[in-house]
C-alpha cells in the first residue's frame, strides 16, 4: 500500500496548510459516523475537485464484491485531510474500474420529463443521452455530492 503524498500551501497567515491530492487507485477511510465503516476508492480524478468514487463498507470487498454506491464527489474530504488514505491498488489501471452510465431525473410533465441516460468520459465530462422507458433503478444517480452530502447520504443507506 502506498500513501498519497500532500502538496504544501501557504495559508494567508503564514501557517503552511498540507493538501492532499486525490489519487485514482487510492482508497480513503471517511469519518466514523454511524455503525458501519465507509471506504471509497477513487476511480477517475478530473483534475479540478471531481471525484468518481467506489464506495465499500471494508478492504474485502474491494474489486470483489459489487460497491454500495457509485457516485461523483467533490474532493475536499480528501484535499482537507479528513478522509484519510489507507490503501492504493497496486497497478490501478482505469479499464477495470470503468465509468457507469447515469440517471438524471428531468422534472416537470410532457416530453421534456422522465429519466435519461448521462455518459461520462474519463475526465467526467458528462453527456446527455436518450430518455429511459421502463426500468432505470439499476443505474446510479447523477450529480455530483460535497463530501459532507455523501457521508449523510451514506449514513441513510444503513
Amino acid at each position: 500500500m502506498r500513501l498519497c503524498k500532500g502538496e504544501r500551501n501557504q495559508a494567508s497567515g503564514g501557517e503552511v496548510i498540507v493538501r492532499k491530492k486525490a489519487l485514482e487507485g487510492a482508497v480513503y477511510i471517511l469519518p466514523k459516523f454511524s455503525n458501519h465503516e465507509w471506504l471509497v476508492l477513487v476511480t477517475r480524478s478530473n483534475g479540478i475537485g471531481v471525484l468518481l468514487g467506489y464506495f465499500y463498507n471494508s478492504l474485502d470487498e474491494i474489486g470483489v464484491a459489487k460497491p454500495k454506491l457509485i457516485r461523483m464527489v467533490g474532493d475536499l474530504g480528501v484535499r482537507n485531510g479528513i478522509w484519510k488514505d489507507v490503501a492504493k491498488i497496486d497497478q490501478f489501471t482505469r479499464d477495470e474500474w470503468p465509468i457507469p452510465k447515469f440517471r438524471r431525473v428531468l422534472p416537470g410533465e410532457g416530453p421534456s420529463s422522465g429519466v435519461m441516460v448521462v455518459s461520462y468520459d474519463d475526465n467526467l465530462s458528462g453527456t446527455g443521452g436518450r430518455l429511459l422507458e421502463g426500468a432505470f433503478d439499476e443505474l446510479p444517480a447523477d450529480g455530483v455530492s460535497g463530501y459532507k452530502a455523501i457521508e449523510v447520504h451514506l449514513e441513510r443507506l444503513e
